[in-house]
């Protein structure tokens, strides 16, 4: 298991919020310290940024894992195609 050590932002409407995380890059895990920040509107974006400067997206979801690259089968066709899909199997954005 690597742990590495970095930043868990949450980009809000009214401002962004920058805390303490890791990510566990077997799992996708991310872990961050929790801030009182008050009402800043609507989330708009969470990312863990890893000390060389690297994003890596964090579900919207559960909040606690980052996306990962996946294949799947186009709908129509024989084709392939992308996603980003949640790291934890068990979210309910699966």
């Amino acid at each position: 298991m690597a742990i590495i050590k970095g930043s868990f932002v949450s980009v809000w409407e009214k401002g962004t919020v920058q805390t303490e995380g890791t990510l566990d890059t077997e799992t996708g895990a991310v872990t961050a310290k929790s801030v009182d920040t008050g009402d800043l509107g609507s989330l708009e974006r969470e990312y863990f940024e890893d000390k060389d400067g690297n994003e890596y997206e964090v579900c919207t979801e559960c909040h606690s894992y980052i996306l990962k690259s996946e294949m799947n089968p186009d709908k129509v066709g024989n084709g392939l195609h992308e996603d980003k899909v949640c790291s934890n199997p068990d979210c309910e954005s699966r």
